[in-house]
């Protein structure tokens, strides 16, 4: 699904003003977090693969225990 068609989605479902652009990069758990300007712990990241799609959060993410 392209990002129009999800916003278009969205927007027609009541939910427009949930929809983030950000002009900075996001690839990261690190990088949304500054670029949304929250901790890290507050990031979920998505795998999307084919059919299977796995959300989770970084709340208990091993490189955040490391850097404690």
């Amino acid at each position: 699904m392209s990002f129009e068609k999800a916003k278009a989605d969205l927007e027609e479902k009541g939910l427009g003003d949930h929809v983030i652009v950000l002009n900075e990069s996001s690839a990261t758990v690190a990088e949304a977090a500054h670029a949304l300007g929250v901790e890290p712990a507050s990031i979920a990241k998505t795998l999307l693969d084919g059919p299977f799609c796995d959300s989770q959060s970084n709340a208990g993410n091993i490189d955040s225990v490391l850097q404690a």
